[in-house]
């Protein structure tokens, strides 16, 4: 009986195989970035992935925009960059990525407020000890 259940899981891991190297291997309409004659649920192949890494990192960019420019610190700059990149990453992480960016984002740009506030704080507080 053993025998039998072993054999049927690799039957089923070949076959999984079989599908994504067909799915991999065929061609795909550019414009779309779709299969051609297979269903949007089916079809995970790299371009459909490029594609829509390539429209999220947009969107990611056209949310911090507005955010970054009210800023001058070079530095705090870059932290909004890397929380951007750090909510991109979690919102990969939900069903609905471009759903949740924003919140995401949001989020870390609060924390990364509350650490600037709270790192001149203290630096006025070593300014004054200093003195």
């Amino acid at each position: 009986m053993k025998r039998n259940g072993r054999r049927a899981i690799r039957l089923r891991a070949c076959k999984r195989l079989e599908i994504m190297n067909a799915t991999i291997a065929s061609p795909v309409d550019i414009s779309t970035g779709l299969h051609p004659g297979r269903s949007a649920r089916v079809c995970a192949s790299a371009w459909d992935r490029k594609a829509a890494s390539a429209a999220f990192t947009v969107f990611k960019d056209s949310l911090l925009e507005p955010a970054i420019a009210e800023i001058k610190d070079e530095r705090l700059a870059r932290i909004y960059r890397l929380a951007a990149i750090e909510a991109e990453a979690l919102a990969w992480q939900t069903p609905c990525p471009f759903l949740f960016l924003p919140a995401l984002l949001e989020e870390k740009l609060e924390e990364v407020r509350r650490y600037a506030l709270q790192q001149e704080r203290y630096q006025k507080g070593y300014d004054c000890l200093k003195a």
